[in-house]
């Protein structure tokens, strides 16, 4: 007697009101929207457009909906090139081009959030934030020469998060994280008392 599979279970819809909620109208109209769009961008991506194909395969994964097989053929042709040597990357493999200064947006990304709440621990004990200080927090980073990619990180952030400055310190040196400390008494001359 051979074990009978478990019958699979209806996935419903979460019930409206709920996260994530969507009808099956909906998702058959996001469908219908992704693959249109996609459909739009077939000639770009058959000439050869990375960006394009990659675009697509994310509309694809958005949409719930079967890749169509024009699609599909794109896909495993860039994928074949690189698991097979053609080309030394999945950049060369899919065709996308890579940007100018792609290295530095992304040591910029990389280290954004975290230099710009370095910045504002410093700036909550009583430190100016200048240009002293952006080059003092660059010498942490092998990757930054100086500090215009600290001061361009911190200012993108603090943009982002509409000019609200935000620190764990309240004010006490002595809840500076340890590698910022030394910064801390280089700026303001003021020795920073260790707990017994």
């Amino acid at each position: 007697m051979t074990p009978k599979k478990p019958a699979k279970k209806a996935t419903k819809a979460a019930p409206a009101g709920e996260a994530g909620a969507v009808d099956e109208e909906t998702q058959r109209i996001l469908r219908e929207f992704y693959l249109g769009s996609i459909e739009a961008e077939r000639e770009r991506i058959e000439a050869g457009d990375g960006d394009v194909l990659l675009n697509a395969l994310h509309d694809v994964c958005l949409s719930d909906a079967p890749m169509p097989y024009w699609l599909s053929v794109q896909v495993a042709s860039a994928v074949r090139r690189y698991t097979h040597m053609h080309v030394k990357t999945l950049d060369e493999a899919f065709g996308v081009k890579k940007r100018v200064g792609f290295a530095k947006l992304s040591k910029r990304r990389r280290y954004g959030m975290r230099i710009y709440f370095e910045v504002c621990a410093l700036h909550s004990v009583g430190v100016a934030i200048s240009k002293d200080l952006y080059k003092a927090i660059a010498e942490q980073y092998p990757d930054f020469r100086d500090g215009k990619i600290v001061e361009e990180c911190y200012t993108k952030e603090l943009r982002r998060r509409g000019g609200v400055r935000f620190a764990n310190t309240q004010g006490d040196p002595e809840r500076l994280p340890d590698h910022l400390k030394p910064i801390y008494e280089a700026m303001t001359g003021k020795r920073i008392r260790k707990r017994v």
